[in-house]
């Protein structure tokens, strides 16, 4: 009896951890293209954000096969948007609005230009006109 009672709590110690690897996985087809296990960016914090001279450009529409469908629905923005600034050759990276993927080659002068914010939201993804910066380690 005691035998059985391991041999299941191990199989649904087991279950779970393959479950949080995968759900921790980003997959581009069939193939995972990034774990956030072993994340390679941490953040440098809230920012503010102008809606008509943008402190950091988007890159919506610029990678459309890491940065799918719309920017509020996406699963996993964060990592999603360090994989599309890191495509393009960039070191810091931001997040806005729930999803909004910004970066560019001067990101990592301007992101400040406006100020430090405290619109962004706990889960990492920015808020309303506030963005949440990253550089890559």
């Amino acid at each position: 009896m005691v035998g059985r009672s391991v041999g299941w709590l191990v199989g649904l110690l087991v279950g779970w951890l393959v479950d949080r690897l995968t759900d921790r996985s980003i997959y581009v087809g069939k193939f995972i293209v990034y774990n956030r296990l072993f994340s390679d960016y941490e953040t440098v914090g809230c920012y503010k954000e102008n809606k008509y001279h943008r402190a950091i450009p988007s890159l919506e529409g610029q990678d459309d096969v890491v940065l799918d469908g719309l920017y509020y629905l996406r699963k996993d923005p964060v990592a999603k948007c360090y994989l599309a600034a890191l495509r393009q050759g960039y070191s810091v990276f931001a997040v806005a609005n729930g999803g909004l993927c910004l970066s560019s080659d001067a990101a990592a002068v301007t992101y400040s230009k406006y100020g430090k914010s405290t619109a962004c939201n706990d889960d990492g993804e920015g808020g309303k006109w506030a963005n949440q910066v990253y550089i890559m380690k």
